[in-house]
């Protein structure tokens, strides 16, 4: 009787088992399902999870989906496109096993990619996105992204990534420093871009960055092994920095034109640029062996518009006559300059982010001053001036504390400067602050690294009881990494003081 019994359990628990259900309420995914012969009856809404989460790869066909519940299941793909007006993209985000994934047209404006490690191709085009962080895909290779509005895009640890196509996205700022094996590059047709940072990208081969409206400058000249360069009608460009020691690896293919404020190009032999690099084209101003800055003397200030970001270098800048209070004893200063008009509310709140350097504004009410009104590290705040006039700012970069030689050279860099009206610093300002810092990865091991858009503070580590575990404080840059190795797994509160926020973030360490 006993041995009837087990038999009539283990039946049972056989029948339910393979019966379980996944829930699909989009009858249009169900029908794609039943095409593929994963599905069969009446639309019910429901799908035998066992005949899901083996498929390897997955699309809508000829299907118009709105609703991806039930996605989560496919437990086993390695390959998936979504595309549709689909409002939440969650199911996606713990299918760990993606490989390639492909996003089209979706409405949803955010989701968490940070558990896809095993990607190595990405695909995002015509999506309502509006940031995407791929910090924890290590296994990246190819990276397209077209047609969106993103205020931001992370790549904090992607050593494999090789090819990175963007185009109309309106980001900000591109930064490829962690991409080092990045040798294809192109960044066209974004608005919003004023800063392209690829001075860490030692291998890269092809660049193309055409109709950036707010790039002033690019810099090349780390970039040894570039065989193609391609810019054209970049309203603003100023600079391009291409002296790298190899300029005839380049050969023909550089096609430098149409960029209406372009003053120069610093190369590595003039003589050989024209040869093998000039042709007739609109506003181009000739190769030279050093392109000093426009703005390298208070006369020749850069005018800045108010809550503007604006890129700049100090790389050829010469040396200042001016010797204002903040300088660190022993440095040479390598300034540029900026002006701007007072608001009618008088008081203006100024950033300067210069990472792994650190940026000084000088304030000076006229370029005859001797000395300046202000001087600061980081960020300047100041108060009382007369609507309508016109100040001027003298900025320059330092090496930090840790890396200080005294050789000058140590302050030539690229930066972005910030002015913006203290009294419409609102609410809003410090919420996009607070979201702009980072945790990663998360969850960490031995090591977690803390970013923010300003300088960091201090960092503070506390267990789920409010109990002080690490305190760190005195930095000087916007990111740092801390040693998590003493500290037991479990979930910890992180406390990140920056320059204009102070913000808690959830930890946890395995």
């Amino acid at each position: 009787m006993k041995e009837k019994i087990f038999l009539l359990i283990t039946i049972f628990l056989c029948i339910t088992t393979n019966a379980q259900n996944t829930f699909v309420p989009d009858d249009a995914l169900e029908s794609r399902l039943q095409q593929l012969g994963l599905d069969s009856g009446p639309l019910d809404n429901l799908v035998l999870t066992g005949n899901i989460n083996t498929l390897l790869d997955f699309d809508f066909g000829n299907f118009i989906v709105s609703d991806i519940t039930g996605l989560q299941d496919f437990t086993a793909l390695t390959e998936l496109r979504v595309d549709g007006t689909i409002a939440d993209l969650s199911p996606i985000e713990n299918l760990t096993n993606l490989e390639e994934l492909v996003i089209r047209d979706v409405t949803d404006t955010s989701v968490d990619l940070s558990a896809l490690v095993n990607l190595t191709y990405v695909s995002i085009a015509d999506a309502s996105l509006e940031t995407i962080d791929l910090s924890n895909s290590s296994n990246l290779e190819s990276l397209n992204i077209e047609n969106m509005t993103l205020s931001s895009l992370v790549l904090n640890n992607n050593p494999l990534l090789e090819d990175i196509y963007i185009n109309n996205v309106n980001v900000p700022n591109l930064d490829f420093s962690s991409c080092t094996a990045l040798r294809y590059l192109l960044a066209n047709d974004n608005t919003a871009l004023f800063n392209l940072d690829v001075t860490q990208n030692v291998l890269l081969e092809t660049i193309e960055f055409d109709n950036n409206a707010l790039l002033r400058y690019v810099d090349l000249s780390n970039n040894p092994a570039l065989t193609s360069v391609r810019a054209e009608d970049n309203a603003q460009l100023e600079t391009i920095f291409i002296k790298n020691g190899n300029n005839t690896n380049i050969g023909q293919t550089f096609r430098v034109k149409d960029n209406p404020s372009l003053t120069c190009v610093e190369v590595d032999d003039v003589a050989w640029s024209n040869t093998f690099w000039g042709f007739p084209t609109n506003y181009f101003p000739g190769f030279s062996l050093n392109c000093a800055p426009s703005n390298d003397d208070c006369a020749q200030a850069v005018s800045i518009t108010l809550a503007q970001p604006a890129s700049g270098n100090t790389f050829n800048a010469t040396n200042s006559t001016n010797t204002p209070s903040c300088q660190e004893t022993g440095i040479t200063i390598l300034d540029v300059w900026y002006e701007f008009q007072a608001p009618a509310s008088g008081s203006v709140t100024m950033t300067i982010n210069a990472p792994p350097l650190v940026g000084k504004i000088a304030f000076y009410e006229s370029c005859s001053d001797a000395q300046p009104l202000f001087c600061q590290e980081g960020e300047l705040s100041v108060d009382n001036l007369t609507p309508n006039a016109t100040y001027y700012l003298q900025v320059w970069l330092e090496a930090d504390a840790m890396n200080r030689t005294g050789n000058p050279e140590n302050t030539n860099g690229g930066f972005i400067l910030n002015i913006q009206d203290s009294t419409t610093l609102s609410v809003n300002d410090i919420a996009t602050t607070e979201n702009q810092i980072r945790v990663y990865p998360n969850p960490a091991k031995e090591h977690v690294n803390i970013s923010a858009p300003t300088n960091l503070e201090q960092v503070a580590i506390y267990d789920m009881s409010g109990k002080l575990i690490l305190k760190n404080e005195n930095y000087r840059s916007n990111q740092e990494t801390l040693d998590l190795k003493n500290l037991s797994g479990g979930m910890y509160m992180v406390q990140i003081k920056t320059e204009k926020t102070t913000t808690l973030k959830k930890l946890i360490i395995n």
